[in-house]
C-alpha cells in the first residue's frame, strides 16, 4: 500500500444546491496554476484514479481540462454531480469514465426536500437514461438520513429497474455543514443496519451494493484532496483532520501518514479491490 489507489479531489465548494446535510470542503478555491500543481503531484504518484467532487464539480470552468489529462495518461476518472447544470453535463461528460449522482428516496416530493430543488429527481433520471442509451457505467450514491429513512427502502424498485454499475448507500455522517444539523438527520442506532439488510433482501443480483456505515468509514482509509492540495482523512472521534498539503508533499509521503495515522495492518491489502471501486 505504498500509494492509494483511489483520490478524491473536492475541486471546488462552490455549488448550486444548499443540502442541509451536505459535507462538502470550504477551503476549495485555488487559482489554476496551483490546481495544475496538485494534478501533477497526483498524476506522478501514479494514482489510478481520480474522483472529482465538490460542491458542484461541474461549477469548475476547467473541469474538462483535468478530465483530458487523466485520459491522456490513462488514468481512471469519475465525476459526481448534482446533475442539475444540464448545458454543461451534456458538454464535459463523455470525458469521464464513469458519472455518480446522489439520490435521497424513491419520489420526486422527497428529493426536492433533502436538495431544495424542485426537479431534482427527473435530472438525475434524465442524465442517467443519457448515459444509458451510450451504455456508460454510473453510480447512484444516497445518504440515508432521519428526513428520508422511510422513502429509501422504497428506492429498490428503481434500482433494480435503472441498474447502477454500483449502488453506495451511506449512513448521514454530521460532518462540516452537517454538524450543525444533527438532531435533524442524524438516525437512531441500528437504524441503519436494519435498513440496509432489508435492502440486500431486495436488491437484484445485477446490481452491486456498497453499504458504508459510520463504523465503515471510520475504518476505510481515505485520501480527500481539497481544490487547494489539503489532504484529509477521516478519524474516529474527531471525523476529518488534516494530514499534509500537495503543495509542500509528495502523495508517497501523505499516504504513509494516513496509513500511520490509521492503524492500517495487513488486512487493508485485502481491501484493496474495494479501493479500486469508485465509491
Amino acid at each position: 500500500m505504498e500509494i492509494p489507489k483511489l483520490i478524491n479531489w473536492s475541486i471546488t465548494s462552490q455549488c448550486n444546491l444548499k443540502c442541509g446535510f451536505c459535507f462538502k470542503l470550504h477551503d476549495c478555491e485555488a487559482t489554476f496554476e496551483d490546481k495544475k500543481i496538485i494534478f501533477d503531484k497526483i498524476l506522478e504518484s501514479g494514482v489510478e484514479q481520480i474522483t472529482f467532487t465538490g460542491g458542484e464539480p461541474l461549477l469548475e470552468k476547467n473541469i474538462g481540462y483535468f478530465a483530458e489529462l487523466c485520459n491522456d495518461h490513462s488514468i481512471k476518472s469519475s465525476i459526481h454531480t448534482n446533475a442539475t447544470l444540464s448545458n454543461r453535463f451534456y458538454e464535459v461528460c463523455d470525458l469521464f469514465d464513469r458519472v455518480s449522482f446522489s439520490l435521497d428516496g424513491d419520489s420526486s416530493e422527497i428529493n426536492k426536500n433533502m436538495r431544495g430543488y424542485d426537479s431534482y429527481m427527473e435530472c438525475v433520471l434524465e442524465k442517467i437514461n443519457f448515459l444509458k442509451e451510450r451504455k456508460r457505467d454510473f453510480i447512484i450514491k444516497t445518504t440515508v438520513t432521519k428526513q428520508n429513512f422511510n422513502s429509501v427502502l422504497g428506492m429498490t424498485t428503481l434500482i433494480n429497474e435503472i441498474r447502477p454499475t454500483f449502488w453506495t448507500i451511506f449512513e448521514f455522517r454530521p460532518l462540516r455543514n452537517g454538524k450543525q444539523s444533527i438532531d435533524k438527520y442524524l438516525l437512531q442506532d441500528g437504524l441503519f443496519d436494519t435498513l440496509t439488510t432489508e435492502i440486500r433482501n431486495k436488491i437484484g443480483k445485477e446490481v452491486t451494493l456498497n453499504i458504508r456505515s459510520n463504523q465503515d468509514s471510520t475504518q476505510h482509509p481515505i485520501f480527500l484532496v481539497s481544490g487547494k492540495g489539503i489532504v484529509y482523512t477521516n478519524d474516529q472521534e474527531q471525523g476529518d483532520i488534516v494530514i499534509g498539503t500537495l503543495m509542500e508533499n509528495s502523495v508517497k509521503e501523505i499516504w504513509q501518514k494516513i496509513i500511520e495515522h490509521n492503524g492500517i495492518s495487513e488486512r487493508y491489502k485485502e481491501r484493496d479491490l474495494n479501493l479500486q471501486k469508485m465509491t
